[in-house]
């Protein structure tokens, strides 16, 4: 072979290795399927509704779980995921979302991908705090070390308030210790926490005990009648916190109104924050925000003097909220050594970025610089209190009447100083308690807000409702009142359970009609609709009759059903699957059904696999029901006087039996009979059945 060959096989060697290289730098998930076009291409922009998470991949979703945000343009059309840079890039023209977002929110859009209605672009919600730059963090950092921080250059990086109020604390040099050692805290705390400022919040229900129960020393779950629910607020992290208040606390991005429930000496520790079946849950307990009788044997003048010191600062003004994590009973822990220290150690335990989010969240809590005094913090506080209080009940008002009569037109609110999460507060606490059954008649609907140049909220309205509301949501609560009718107040909650389930399946045919199917409106106003519509449908029901459930899900199935909560032990119950529609008789091999049944390979038609659950995460292990006799039972079955009446497929027979297969008697003995035995009805303790074409009736139990 001669130099120059060798030369030119090395040239195309080196160009080989370094193309590979560059392939290699390309992240495996950034891009996949087919390389993209040149020329921008329209894709239509939806963003996840609040309680969702953002999937992985750029697998198919519900779109239940989205909301529509608009039509724009990308510059590929190429799929994209879990890059959320790349997805940015890659788009040309967004659609306007400040009607989706409050003034403290932004969206980023985290897929690109192709759906066979065309391109879609996803995104989700998220926070965005003051603070979100790692620059500002090693500023901060950096203050705590050096006493440079009224210099020329540090003025460089604050703001303008930030430069005034260091000019004016420059002569303190205590003050200025503190406000370096709290934004050393903040620094710190964003270090140790999970909680960064574009993680999404989620929603959940607010409850303080009722008076004269004391907080539980677990999370188990307790009866809700110890309780008074105050509304629906947002944190930040999905996770279970019990036993320490400080984090509890600090995970809450939004807390509801709590005005109306507390008195002016009394303020709210919330203390555990954990996952129910209807969603994540904040219990707290009210406490005494000052304590007139000294603790048992602390009654020194020393801490006379101490409290004395305390009443007139304005870091606990007496009608101020203390911080979560310093309740009253905390006060008999600090001593009066070192007053001054221990109140600013007192201070900094509670992160600055929870003090910013709760003075931006809530309209009553003004929060006063530390060094700053005000002059009547009690008559300013009751004016404010009083005047939002009424704003409240206009406002809740207005959204009432919006939901009850399905009114889509834009309502002025342009006098109120609400922010969209408060807006959101109360539209969120109205759906799920006074307008539960109209909220549920709707197939699609969120609150929509219009803002003017300033970002100030002008007008509410309902998005994505539909003119034919009155009518469905009329047709809504006529069913269920049928439905609750036929409750024996007698039944266990399995009984209930099942009488439920055998309703929808009798009531209810699958058919897809557009979005409205996935929906309880349709399967209870309307009468059929798709898997999500079948379990939204039951669990409204269930709701009425006061059983817990959630909703179960499997992306790869693109189905769902229903999780039921019996005796303390969950339980699928999967009432698309039982509406037999084959046979069209009602079935009931998936009612009541632990995990490893869902999943067994013998199962019929097919196993269940890879469901997902974003209320609930404990397992179905129980196995109390696994050999009971409902589950082959074909056909509805009809409740009279505590027994349960059923068509024996096997005998041609009608028996009767108690809920756990007890006392099973042959009412109807079909077995010689070569026509079909049927029930038609059993009530009144009168049963009537056919015999081929032809109506009996027979009086029983």
């Amino acid at each position: 072979m001669t130099v120059r060959v060798k030369k030119l096989l090395k040239e195309i060697c080196s160009f080989i290795l370094v193309v590979s290289v560059l392939i290699s730098l390309i992240p495996s998930n950034q891009v996949f399927g087919d390389t993209g076009s040149t020329t921008p291409v329209e894709a239509v922009f939806y963003v996840l509704k609040p309680g969702n998470e953002r999937p992985l991949g750029v697998t198919s979703q519900k779109q239940a779980k989205y909301q529509k945000a608009g039509t724009g343009t990308i510059a590929k059309a190429i799929n994209i995921s879990e890059n959320d840079e790349g997805v940015a890039q890659n788009i040309v023209i967004e659609p306007d979302v400040s009607q989706l977002i409050g003034d403290d929110e932004k969206v980023v859009w985290y897929v690109c991908k192709k759906e066979s209605d065309g391109w879609h672009v996803d995104g989700e919600i998220v926070k965005v705090t003051e603070e979100t730059t790692q620059e500002e963090t090693t500023e901060a950092e950096t203050e705590v070390v050096t006493e440079e921080t009224t210099t020329e250059k540090a003025t460089e990086e604050t703001t303008t308030e930030k430069v005034t109020e260091k000019v004016t604390e420059k002569t303190t040099e205590e003050t200025t210790t503190q406000r370096a050692t709290e934004k050393a805290t903040e620094a710190t705390t964003k270090a140790e926490t999970t909680t960064v400022a574009n993680k999404a919040v989620t929603t959940a229900h607010f409850a303080i005990l009722k008076e004269g129960y004391q907080r539980p020393k677990t999370t188990k779950s307790e009866s809700a009648s110890k309780y008074t629910k105050v509304g629906d607020g947002k944190i930040y992290q999905k996770v279970k916190i019990d036993n320490d208040d400080a984090k509890v606390s600090a995970n809450i991005a939004v807390e509801p109104q709590m005005d109306k429930y507390l008195d002016e000496d009394e303020t709210v520790v919330w203390y555990v924050c954990k996952k129910e079946a209807d969603g994540w849950h904040i219990d707290g307990e009210v406490v005494k925000t000052e304590t007139e009788t000294e603790p048992s044997g602390e009654t020194t003048e020393e801490t006379k003097a101490e409290r004395e010191t305390e009443k007139p600062t304005a870091e606990e003004p007496t009608t101020q909220r203390k911080p979560a994590e310093e309740p009253t009973t905390k006060k008999q822990e600090v001593t009066t050594e070192e007053p001054t220290t221990k109140k600013q150690e007192a201070t900094t335990e509670e992160p600055t970025t929870k003090k910013q989010e709760q003075t931006t969240e809530e309209v009553t809590t003004k929060a006063t610089e530390p060094e700053t005094t005000t002059e009547e913090p009690t008559t300013e506080k009751a004016t404010t209190s009083n005047s939002t209080d009424k704003d409240v009940a206009e406002v809740r008002a207005i959204m009432k009447q919006m939901i009850l009569t399905g009114d889509m037109t834009k309502h002025d609110v342009s006098k109120y100083n609400f922010k969209f999460q408060q807006y959101d507060a109360i539209w969120t606490d109205l759906v799920n308690n006074e307008c539960y059954l109209a909220a549920h008649s709707y197939y699609m609907s969120f609150l929509s807000v219009v803002k003017d140049s300033n970002g100030k909220i002008q007008q509410i309205y309902i998005y994505g409702a539909d003119a034919e509301f009155k009518a469905r949501y009329e047709r809504v609560k006529a069913n269920v009142a049928n439905a609750m009718a036929g409750i024996d107040p007698r039944m266990s909650d399995l009984e209930k359970a099942l009488y439920l389930h055998d309703y929808i399946d009798t009531h209810v045919y699958y058919k897809m009609v557009g979005d409205r199917t996935y929906y309880s409106g349709s399967a209870l106003g309307d009468g059929y609709a798709v898997c999500s519509g079948y379990d939204a449908a039951y669990r409204v029901l269930l709701h009425e009759a006061g059983i817990e459930s959630a909703v179960q899900s499997s992306t790869p199935m693109n189905h769902a059903w229903t999780y039921i909560k019996l005796n303390g032990q969950w339980y699928h119950a999967d009432s698309t699957w039982d509406d037999n529609r084959d046979g069209y008789e009602t079935i009931h091999t998936w009612f009541i059904r632990n995990d490893s049944e869902f999943t067994s390979s013998s199962a019929t038609p097919k196993p269940h696999h890879s469901w997902y659950s974003s209320m609930v995460s404990e397992k179905s292990t129980s196995t109390a029901y696994t050999n009971w006799f409902v589950h082959d039972v074909k056909g509805a079955m009809y409740y009279s006087n505590r027994y349960w009446y059923y068509r024996d497929v096997n005998t041609n027979s009608i028996k009767c039996a108690l809920i756990d297969g007890s006392e099973m008697t042959t009412v109807i003995d079909g077995s010689a009979i070569n026509k079909k035995v049927t029930i038609v009805s059993v009530k009144n303790g009168l049963l009537t059945y056919k015999i081929g074409d032809t109506t009996y009736t027979k009086t029983v139990k």
